[in-house]
């Protein structure tokens, strides 16, 4: 039997080739340091972006465009937006502007918008003020109903007054207001038919009743005050007689003054006259 020789085997060759070398040690750490390398450069490049558009002076607000001032100023607009000219025009947040301006109480609708590259464009449409009514605090309405402000030393004096209103009057978001309340500000928008008997008048007054009725104050440009009694719910066909008896009064010098004229009954009026210079006493109440 013969033995064969065994070769062995060189260690040194072995771990020599199961070791890395120095090109794969360098492919391995050189792939994350060019990642980092990358990265750096990206952000300074953006840093470097950002900078010019917000640095720029071409991207600053040169002008500011308001449109739909009524009530408001200018001035108070561009306060509630908490904007001024020299803002970077890429950095206003527009939404948010909006949100600012429909926080004030007179503002009703806003938009905001860019026109490149320095102008700046903010159109508001505000409340229209139809009368004044007090539920604890005394409150502005519009045509609608709604209770939009709590009234203070700068909103506009002399507005009809609105008395005997209740909570369940007031107009809430997607609900119509209270029968009183609307019937109140239907008789605002319908007073423009008598305008040619009484000229220059206004209603300074509406005081409601469930139970009495409507009574519409009138101020005439002479000084002198008429009252106008209304049903609460046929209003509207009371308000429309009122023409024909202005006219009718007109031919009737005996009556030269009234203090009121009651047009709740459809079956009859009842004129409340008022004393002439000399006599000792009102006269009674006319019914036609």
């Amino acid at each position: 039997m013969k033995i064969l020789p065994v070769k062995k085997q060189n260690r040194r060759k072995t771990n020599a080739a199961s070791s890395p070398s120095a090109s794969q040690i360098g492919a391995l750490t050189g792939a994350p340091v060019r990642m980092l390398l990358l990265s750096l450069l990206t952000g300074l490049f953006l840093i470097l972006i950002h900078d010019l558009l917000t640095q720029n002076r071409f991207w600053r607000i040169q002008q500011i465009q308001v449109n739909g001032c009524r009530q408001l100023s200018r001035r108070q607009v561009l306060q509630q937006a908490q904007i001024n000219i020299g803002d970077n025009i890429l950095a206003v947040n527009l939404n948010l502007i909006r949100k600012r301006l429909l926080a004030h109480g007179w503002i009703l609708q806003a938009r905001v918008s860019r026109d490149f590259p320095g102008q700046l464009r903010i159109a508001i449409q505000e409340h229209a003020a139809m009368a004044q009514a007090r539920i604890q605090q005394n409150y502005l309405i519009d045509q609608r109903g709604i209770f939009f402000k709590e009234m203070d030393a700068q909103d506009p004096s002399g507005l009809p007054e609105i008395c005997g209103l209740t909570h369940a009057d007031i107009a809430v978001a997607g609900q119509k207001a209270g029968q009183a309340l609307r019937a109140a500000l239907a008789i605002l928008e319908m007073r423009k038919p008598i305008n040619r008997f009484w000229p220059d008048s206004r209603i300074s007054k509406i005081v409601i009743d469930p139970e009495t009725g409507m009574r519409v104050q009138h101020q005439l440009a002479t000084g002198a005050s008429i009252y106008l009694d209304l049903d609460l719910r046929d209003y509207r066909q009371s308000y429309d007689r009122l023409p024909r008896i202005l006219a009718w009064l007109a031919r009737r010098p005996d009556i030269p003054a009234i203090a009121g004229i009651d047009l709740r009954n459809r079956n009859r009026i009842v004129i409340d006259p008022i004393a002439a210079p000399g006599l000792d006493r009102i006269p009674a109440e006319k019914e036609v």
